[in-house]
């Protein structure tokens, strides 16, 4: 991690460089050789990580170490003057020109400290250069790289298509012990509920086959009530029955908030006497964890299941039948699943059959040593690179030891140097932590990982995605893409997490509170995951803390008023879900500042000095109750991601804000929108525009038109244009959502062929527009490319939803939701040909499902919900309607 400590200064050093007042002593004099020696010497790194680590000497190390220290000691004293003359700028704009004048001989004694220190540096880094050449330490090393390293990035050329990258690894394999389990799930001769488990060492893949059977259409037809709940070594009671409790009733985090363990098993027991359900209890490790919550789950609920995922056989064996051991894969199969992830097919070239047998003996049969081998592999085109790679896994192993362990820390030297620290952030994460790919991507950014030097028309957000792409083609993440609006979670497995934290703790990349090492005032990343008070203090918050994560915890406001005066350079300041009521207004003297999350916090209100931020990137107030921000704010040029309240947050009027700002969420229109700041935002991708009027409407058709990066949007008000779904000028749209009434003109006028119409338009989600005339719905059964359609709380208040033949060719996903003026609903000869599921709530009045459903071949799932009438109707035995449906592998009515 030497080279990502040199690099982040490289980086600072040419943002020193271009600052406005680093001419005055000629800084660039000291600074270019000092550029000079570190890229020298960062070169002299990489090639040292890629060795093996039996290839790395003790001295190797500790120079090294050296050279990570001198980094550091850099990087604190560019950030030491970074914030002095961001604390002078900030106070320019509030003193006289002659106190500015008055001030300028301090600032040009702080540079030519300054230039003195570089000067110092500069030698200590010479120093250590020598004692490298004179003891013979040497960087090369002939370990093969995949040819892809050092163009991990620049393989995404298409930038949108990298935004919405997602991969889904194939489930192969697995099929007999499914068989296995689903014949004890369906078994009707076991009546009370039995609990199974599934038993395995890491890797061997006990979550995705329980996953897969979990999401099976025959699990979900039969089990009326289904949960998942991830346990891991480090669980509270109280948040696995709040999981649970929030799936059986579907519930929202409010409603369980208050809830005691008690009530929540009472209400668990209550509601699941009657009904016939399956809980998954995921990688627990020890029986107390069952014990303490099996209350909650009634013996006598007929047909009822428990499966536990589990690597103790002790916690396995409280199971009501003998526990299901996962067997390692046997060659064939691992040899299949190692060619699906090296090469995309089950077919393998023939020069390469050869390491079969190799590759079989490495892994051992567990699949998440295949595939991370197969991820390994995948760039490498020639043969003989293999056999060096294979040879480097065995070479420091003997007999009984682990190679698979070896294989994972060879898949993460193997990483190119920008990848690496991006892998290692993974290590502020609690073990089954799930991560947004949004919100990695933006830690990543402002942790200064991406570079955007060399890449044309790429945005840091660009590059972040292939990033993010190139470590799950390694099988280094898992993705998992959720809801219709291609929301991304990032997983990590806990093999690959133990690595991760292993590094970061040798590197001091990241620790976290309970593992804070000898010299706590060395921390440049801490993550805190516990209760706060019983660790922290001012000796560990020190003034060379760049990051600080925190996962909700109570009684975290006492010593958040300790942590933000001492850690003056951070860059990262993450409080999702943290329950505080207070920011101190020491938050505005974090002049380096980049991320700042108070979602979900208890926060009323943000200090003034909030405007003092002027490196910030991004802001995430989301679901707080802060009603204002200071003008200042919006004059922060460096804003990129800005996540708002729904609390009337608006722009001060004729304001100016940065160019860009790529996400606006949850902010008011008004005058700033009707006087043109809008359409100034060129970058915005993701724009969330709340009480919308119709003065706003010929300002907002405008500016969205010209905002040709803009891919989705969000309009909420009391009155919305209709042209917005008429209008050929919104190509570039691909997720619309609009919530509030149309206005609609006295005629429709279609600017364009229906087919130009929002031509890559492919989510549409409306809600209280009151469409009522078959035009309508004609119209938006034209847009050519959309997948996905909500019509929800009185979208459509017309009795009769015509669904008009050939209409919504591509459409996969449509939910109608709350429409409580519908009788009949008509879907026309080769409308929806190819959708695959169909949600249906709450249409109370709805008569009788339409005849057309028989034509839809490609339906996968139906969920129906508060309809009595039509749960009547396609009962298997008595219902008219069952026919209809029947072809449908998944059918949940609840």
């Amino acid at each position: 991690m030497a080279s990502t400590a040199v690099n982040l200064v490289l980086e600072k050093l040419g943002e020193l460089v271009s600052s406005d007042v680093a001419g005055i002593l000629n800084l660039d004099a000291e600074v270019k050789p000092l550029t000079e020696t570190l890229a020298l010497i960062q070169s002299f790194i990489r090639d040292a990580d890629q060795k093996p680590r039996y290839e790395q000497s003790h001295s190797l190390h500790e120079w090294m170490r050296q050279i990570r220290n001198l980094a550091y000691e850099m990087e604190d004293l560019v950030d030491e003057y970074a914030m002095q003359v961001g604390r002078a700028s900030a106070a320019d704009g509030r003193i006289s020109r002659l106190q500015r004048i008055a001030a300028f001989p301090s600032r040009i004694r702080t540079r030519r400290l300054l230039a003195s220190r570089l000067q110092d540096i500069r030698a200590r880094f010479q120093d250590v250069c020598k004692q490298a050449w004179q003891l013979g330490i040497q960087g090369s090393s002939s370990l093969p790289t995949s040819s892809s390293s050092s163009s991990s990035s620049s393989s995404a050329a298409d930038a949108t298509l990298a935004r919405r990258f997602e991969l889904e690894e194939d489930i192969v394999g697995f099929d007999e012990d499914m068989k296995d389990i689903k014949r004890q799930l369906f078994d009707v001769s076991l009546t009370a509920r039995v609990v199974l488990s599934v038993v395995g060492p890491g890797g061997l893949g006990k979550t995705t086959l329980a996953n897969k059977i979990y999401r099976s259409a025959d699990v979900k037809n039969y089990f009326q009530c289904k949960a998942w709940v991830s346990v891991s070594q480090k669980y509270v009671v109280k948040e696995l029955l709040c999981s649970i409790v929030k799936q059986a009733f579907d519930f929202k985090d409010e409603q369980v908030k208050g809830m005691e363990e008690l009530e929540m098993k009472e209400k668990l027991s209550e509601h699941l006497s009657d009904r016939r359900y399956l809980v998954v209890m995921d990688d627990i490790w020890e029986v107390a964890a069952w014990n303490a919550i099996k209350a909650a789950f009634p013996k006598e609920s007929t047909g009822s299941r428990v499966l536990l995922t589990t690597r103790k056989m002790n916690v396995a064996n409280v199971a009501d039948v003998p526990p299901h051991e996962l067997k390692f894969w046997n060659v064939e199969e691992s040899w299949n699943l190692f060619c699906r992830k090296a090469f995309r097919t089950a077919c393998c070239p023939p020069e390469f059959e050869r390491f079969k047998e190799d590759i079989f003996k490495k892994t051992k049969g567990l699949p998440l040593a295949i595939v991370v081998l197969g991820g390994l592999l995948r760039g490498t085109s020639q043969a003989s690179d293999w056999r060096k790679k294979l040879e480097y896994i065995s070479y420091e192993f003997r007999e009984g030891e682990d190679q698979i362990l070896r294989i994972l820390a060879l898949s993460y030297h193997d990483l190119p140097h920008h990848l690496k620290p991006c892998f290692l952030y993974f290590a502020a994460f609690p073990e089954d932590y799930c991560v947004s790919a949004e919100r990695i991507k933006r830690l990543w950014i402002a942790e200064g990982f991406i570079q955007t030097k060399d890449k044309v028309d790429q945005t840091m957000e660009d590059v972040a995605e292939a990033y993010l792409k190139d470590l799950t083609s390694r099988s280094m993440l898992q993705i998992e893409r959720w809801g219709q609006l291609y929301i991304r979670e990032v997983h990590i497995h806990d093999l690959l997490l133990d690595l991760a934290r292993h590094e970061a703790r040798e590197l001091n990349f990241f620790r976290s509170i309970d593992d804070i090492g000898d010299d706590p005032r060395a921390l440049r990343r801490l993550s805190v995951t516990e209760n706060v008070d019983d660790h922290i203090s001012s000796n560990c918050l020190t003034t060379k803390l760049r990051s600080l994560v925190i996962y909700p915890n109570e009684g975290f406001q006492r010593t958040l008023a300790i942590a933000i005066p001492g850690a003056k350079f951070l860059r990262v300041l993450d409080l999702q879900k943290v329950p505080i009521e207070h920011l101190p207004k020491e938050i505005g003297d974090l002049i380096l500042l980049r991320y700042l999350s108070l979602s979900r916090s208890k926060l009323k209100e943000l200090p003034p000095s909030i405007g003092n931020l002027i490196h910030l990137q991004t802001f995430n107030i989301g679901n707080t109750k802060i009603q204002h921000l200071p003008d200042a704010f919006w004059k922060i040029r460096t804003l990129r991601h800005v996540f708002l309240n729904e609390e009337n947050t608006s722009m001060p009027k004729a304001t100016y804000c940065s160019e860009d700002i790529q996400t606006l969420v949850n902010i008011s229109s008004g005058p700033w929108v009707r006087d043109g700041v809008l359409e100034k935002l060129r970058n915005l991708r993701k724009l969330h525009l709340n009480n919308i009027s119709s003065s706003d409407e010929d300002a907002l058709a405008n500016a969205v038109q010209n905002l040709s990066r803009l891919d989705m949007l969000v309009l909420n008000g009391e009155s919305l244009p209709m042209s917005f779904l008429t209008s050929s000028c919104y190509h570039h749209i691909q997720f619309l959502i609009l919530r509030g009434p149309w206005v609609r003109p006295a005629r429709i006028h279609m600017e364009a062929e229906n087919s130009r119409i929002f031509s890559n338009l492919i989510y549409l989600a409306i809600w209280l527009t009151r469409l009522e005339k078959d035009e309508d719905i004609a119209m938006l059964a034209s847009l050519a490319n959309l997948q996905c359609l909500l019509l929800c709380d009185d979208a459509f208040v017309g009795r009769v939803l015509v669904f008009p033949k050939g209409g919504f060719p591509r459409l996969q996903h449509i939910e109608l939701y709350e429409l409580s003026a519908l009788e009949e609903w008509e879907v026309g000869e080769g409308a929806m040909p190819v959708l695959q599921e169909l949600i249906l709530w709450h249409c109370r009045n709805m008569r009788m499902l339409p005849e057309g459903l028989v034509r839809l071949t490609e339906l996968k799932q139906i969920e129906i919900r508060g309809m009595e009438m039509i749960e009547r109707r396609v009962d298997k035995d008595t219902g008219e309607d069952y026919h209809k449906i029947k072809h449908v592998p998944c059918i949940e009515i609840n």
